[in-house]
């Protein structure tokens, strides 16, 4: 996010800084759509839940949603959400795909716009798992499927972004919601493999729209 308003500000100055902080802000006309498609990781999480529950499996409590890796355990529940809003789902999402990828899918096809987002993003990420316990244990066989995990999750936040007419906002918040689905304990493991594969199912579809050209930057 840094990154993106620091070029903004150097290359669209003023007029750019204000735009890029509409499509912050912009929630899209088709609101229940998009509201549907931010809701689905959690959704999908919430059913896990009650089917293991249902079944008598044991499950971690509903307080164990709030234990996100980073953030402080005395942190409140809203305070949480907040802080990763701000920081995963902004703080991602207005450097990939509101700047980087907007820059891109400028002058090339969306397919190869999110190819090249997705090589940075993914180098991007390389620190972490040195710093990041759970990430450094992937380091290994694990890591080609995180990386294509990562590659299609791209795919699916570029097609949100244009589909919702640029709205930094709703791959934000899809973002957070994924984030809050897979990385806390909430869903043991069940949940976060299968909202993974969802995921990755939908990229291989998103990619395929894009590869067809029938996707491409709204005017």
């Amino acid at each position: 996010m840094v990154g993106a308003l620091v070029s903004t500000a150097l290359f669209d100055g003023r007029a750019g800084l204000s735009e890029l902080a509409q499509r912050c802000l912009r929630f899209p006309p088709r609101r229940l759509l998009a509201i549907s498609f931010v809701l689905l990781p959690l959704l999908l999480l919430a059913a896990v839940i009650l089917i293991s529950r249902a079944q008598g499996l044991d499950w971690p409590p509903a307080n164990a949603f709030f234990e996100y890796p980073g953030v402080p355990s005395s942190t409140g529940w809203f305070a949480s959400i907040i802080l990763v809003l701000v920081l995963n789902g902004f703080g991602e999402e207005v450097g990939w795909r509101g700047y980087a990828f907007d820059q891109l899918v400028g002058n090339h096809s969306a397919l190869t716009s999110t190819l090249w987002v997705s090589l940075l993003w993914l180098v991007w990420h390389l620190p972490l798992f040195f710093v990041h316990r759970n990430m450094g244990e992937m380091i290994g066989p694990a890591l080609l499927g995180w990386g294509i995990g990562l590659l299609l999750g791209a795919f699916v936040l570029s097609w949100l972004y244009l589909t919702f007419q640029r709205s930094i906002l709703v791959c934000a918040l899809w973002h957070t919601a994924y984030n809050f689905a897979v990385a806390t304990p909430a869903g043991g493991h069940l949940a976060p493999a299968l909202i993974s594969t969802v995921v990755m199912f939908a990229g291989l579809w998103a990619a395929g729209t894009m590869r067809a050209g029938t996707m491409s930057r709204p005017h």
